[in-house]
C-alpha cells in the first residue's frame, strides 16, 4: 500500500533550510560542479551525529569522556525528542509494523549513528536482535556502551565499515529488516551499497529508508538563488563543525528511489516532513 501524508506538496518550508541558511551566511558556499567525493572527509564529518532538532551534534569521541550513566542520560532525552518528530514517529511505526508478526526478527541499522533506531526497535519488539552497522568506530563504541548499560548485550551485534561501498561486509545470518534512516543520500555509491546489502536481505524482507527529496534541494537553490551541486548542497544540509562540512547530499524523488531499489517492489511512500521521503521496500524472491 502507498500513502501520502500531507505535508511536502505544499508551500510549507522545511524549518532546516532557514537553520542552514543562518549558519552559512557568512560563507561562499560554491555551485556548479561537484567537489571529487572523500570518504575519509565523511568519516571525518560523521563522527557527528545530528539530534532530532539539528544543530549542535553528538561527537561520539567527546562522549567518550562522558560516564556510562551520563550517557545513556543523554541518549534517553534525546530518544524522547526523536519519538515527537514527525518523520522519525513515522520511521519508528514503520519500522515495527514491519517485524511485527516475526517471533525474533533479525534487523540491520545501517548508518545506524548513535543507534536511535535500532534501540527503538528493540524497545517496541522484545524479540529483536539489532547489528548496528556504521562507517565511524568511535560511534559504534558509542552504542556498545549504552546498550551494554541498558543490559541489551545479548540482543546486538556490531559492525565498523571500512570501505565507502560496503564491500567489506559479511554475515552468516539473513535479516529480515534492514533500516537506513537518512543515511544513503549522503553518499554517491547508494546504488553499490544497496547491491552489497541485499544478499543479506531475506526473500520478502523489507528495506526501510528515508531520503532528502527534490523540494528539499529546490528550496535550499530558491534561498540562496543559484543551482547548487551535491557537494554544495551537503554543504546547506547540516552544520559547520569545527570548519568542516557535510561533502555530500542527493536529493531523491519516488523515481529515482524506485531506481535505487531496482529488483525491490515499493510497498509504502510516506511523506512526513517537507525534507524527507520514507520508503519501504520488499526484496523479491528472483534477487
Amino acid at each position: 500500500m502507498q500513502r501520502n501524508v500531507t505535508g511536502m506538496q505544499g508551500s510549507k518550508i522545511c524549518s532546516h533550510i532557514y537553520r542552514r541558511i543562518r549558519s552559512i551566511a557568512s560563507q561562499i558556499i560554491p555551485a556548479g560542479t561537484a567537489e571529487p567525493y572523500n570518504f575519509k572527509r565523511a568519516q571525518e564529518y560523521w563522527l557527528n551525529v545530528p539530534r532530532a532538532q539539528g544543530g549542535n551534534p553528538f561527537n561520539t569521541h567527546e562522549l567518550m569522556h562522558l560516564s556510562d550513566d551520563s550517557l545513556v542520560q543523554e541518549f534517553d532525552k534525546e530518544m524522547e525528542i526523536s519519538r515527537r518528530k514527525e518523520e522519525r514517529k513515522v520511521g519508528f511505526a514503520l519500522a515495527a509494523e514491519s517485524i511485527a508478526d516475526i517471533e525474533a526478527p533479525k534487523v540491520m541499522d545501517y548508518g545506524c549513528g548513535m543507534g536511535y533506531y535500532g534501540f527503538e526497535i528493540m524497545a517496541r519488539h522484545h524479540g529483536a536482535q539489532v547489528t548496528f552497522v556504521d562507517i565511524n568506530e568511535a560511534n559504534v563504541s558509542a552504542i556498545k556502551r549504552i546498550a551494554e548499560a541498558k543490559n541489551l548485550t545479548s540482543r546486538v551485534s556490531y559492525i565498523y565499515i571500512r570501505d565507502e561501498q560496503a564491500r567489506d561486509l559479511s554475515f552468516n545470518i539473513y535479516f529480515d529488516l534492514i533500516v537506513s534512516m537518512g543515511v544513503l543520500h549522503h553518499t554517491p555509491y547508494a546504488h553499490q551499497i544497496v547491491r552489497n546489502l541485499t544478499p543479506f536481505l531475506k526473500d520478502g524482507g523489507i528495506f526501510l529508508v528515508m531520503l532528502y527529496n527534490k523540494t528539499y534541494l529546490r528550496q535550499m537553490e530558491s534561498a540562496v538563488g543559484r543551482r547548487l551541486s551535491v557537494s554544495s548542497f551537503g554543504a546547506m544540509t547540516d552544520p559547520v563543525i569545527s570548519g568542516l562540512t557535510n561533502p555530500y547530499s542527493e536529493p531523491y524523488d519516488d523515481a529515482k528511489a524506485k531506481r535505487l531499489f531496482q529488483g525491490y517492489k515499493l510497498i509504502s511512500a510516506e511523506y512526513p516532513d517537507p525534507c524527507y521521503n520514507t520508503y519501504r521496500f520488499r526484496k523479491l524472491n528472483r534477487i
